[in-house]
């Protein structure tokens, strides 16, 4: 089922897919800050205790069907992540891949850094969360919604002087994400 109806998706939603335990914090950390500076935002679909995984995979479609962008990070070779990968390739949604490169990332066994399915994939390689937040900054500055709202803004502001400009500016984010 590829994506044809436009107004199905969401134009400031980032899909972002990644290992649960390790791996989601980080992310949670990045996109807290990045919400401060972009009109996107990013959604991580989690397991909750009373929820079924038929209810899960549902929510996981849903979401990633709706979603502009997804953002999948296959460290540790998490097959779940593998298979949102899938999805998103089947149905033609713009995506990209992340690893961690850090040694402790991959527990010391003998498990591939990345499933095999996804090895040949072009990938992003972080080391730590700071590189992490600068990959993700650069993904969230050249989103197509993100370039449309500061074009916007720009021209909404063109006649204000630059220290209006600088006080002003923030305000439809915070008025924009909450």
């Amino acid at each position: 089922m590829v994506r044809n109806i436009k107004g199905d998706i969401v134009p400031n939603q980032v899909f972002v897919g990644c290992p649960w335990k390790t791996i989601r914090p980080k992310y949670e950390r990045v996109i807290e800050t990045l919400n401060k500076k972009y009109p996107l935002s990013f959604v991580i679909i989690g397991s909750d205790s009373s929820q079924e995984a038929e209810d899960l995979l549902e929510t996981i479609n849903r979401m990633l069907m709706s979603s502009s962008y997804a953002v999948f990070d296959a460290t540790g070779g998490n097959p779940n992540v593998s298979l949102e990968f899938g999805f998103a390739e089947a149905n033609d949604i713009p995506r990209a891949l992340y690893i961690s490169a850090h040694k402790s990332s991959h527990r010391g066994d003998d498990q591939q850094a990345i499933i095999s399915d996804l090895a040949g994939k072009r990938r992003n390689i972080y080391k730590n969360e700071k590189s992490l937040s600068q990959l993700v900054s650069v993904l969230a500055r050249n989103h197509n919604y993100t370039k449309k709202f500061e074009k916007a803004l720009r021209e909404s502001f063109a006649n204000f002087s630059k220290g209006k400009k600088r006080g002003i500016v923030h305000l439809p984010l915070k008025l924009f994400m909450g």
